[in-house]
């Protein structure tokens, strides 16, 4: 009943409140590698399938001797991720702020920079731009990544060297380098291996349900104290929504039924 919820709130933030601040000899290490790094495939498949595409990129900017597209390789590193969703995702993303980023920086070369006389200008000139892009990386974490990359694509055009260039070629080289990169990646990581999200939501939530397991084991005065487990349960669902919800930028072989969606989120609902 209510009374008993009530009593129960506040046996929490009583156990929150006074809670023991020495380090928890039981909690879980942090490790540099995936618990199950060597006995489960898809990682070995990720890392075949992000050096496939960086190597497919450097052939290709080596082969034709365009070396000003180099940034197709650092892109295959930056926006690998380990499900297809979430890969697609960041490519969105990446390509958004990159045009975006690029037209300010090829408006600034046009427009803006064979007018400025000195370094104060031309700091002038950075500043605005990035804190538009700071202010959207600073946004929601759906699209904070675009507001990195319109702040990385806007330096790249403008600040070529040690100073402000007019040249637009190599602007649009590099920007072209990152649609490559993008394009390469997409390829790689929805026709070789592609992983869907469903599976490693599935994986959240199992460990979601071992986690409530052991604190219905626990005594009814002991649950409360119980805040690294409490803590684990609410990670993992929050994680398996997150990612329910990039569901739309998978390929449509991959993509869940929408029984099967509506079935998962009523889970973790």
């Amino acid at each position: 009943n209510k009374s008993d919820e009530i009593e129960e709130i506040k046996n929490a933030l009583f156990a929150l409140g006074n809670a023991d601040d020495e380090q928890d000899s039981d909690a879980p290490k942090s490790s540099f590698f995936a618990a199950d790094a060597l006995s489960n495939p898809i990682h070995q498949r990720f890392a075949l399938k992000t050096t496939a595409a960086a190597l497919i990129c450097y052939l290709i900017y080596t082969a034709l001797d365009w070396q000003d597209i180099h940034t197709a390789m650092i892109t295959c590193y930056v926006a690998a991720l380990g499900t297809t969703g979430e890969t697609v995702h960041k490519l969105v993303l990446r390509i958004i702020g990159c045009l975006f980023g690029a037209l300010m920086g090829v408006l600034a070369i046009a427009f803006v920079i064979p007018h400025l006389n000195d370094i104060g200008q031309l700091m002038t000139l950075v500043f605005g731009c990035i804190l538009l892009a700071a202010w959207v990386s600073c946004g929601n974490e759906r699209i904070a990544y675009a507001g990195v990359q319109i702040g990385l694509a806007f330096l790249l055009t403008v600040l070529q060297g040690f100073g402000p260039s007019t040249d637009m070629d190599v602007a649009l080289d590099r920007v072209l380098g990152i649609l490559l990169g993008n394009l390469v990646v997409y390829v790689i990581f929805t026709r070789l291996w592609p992983v869907a999200i469903a599976d490693t939501v599935r994986i959240h939530i199992h460990h979601a349900l071992k986690g409530l397991v052991s604190l219905a084991v626990l005594s009814p005065d002991a649950r409360p104290a119980a805040l690294r487990e409490a803590t684990a349960v609410e990670a993992d669902i929050t994680l398996a929504q997150e990612e329910l919800a990039l569901v739309p930028f998978e390929p449509a072989s991959l993509r869940l039924p929408q029984g099967e969606y509506a079935r998962l989120q009523a889970i973790l609902d």
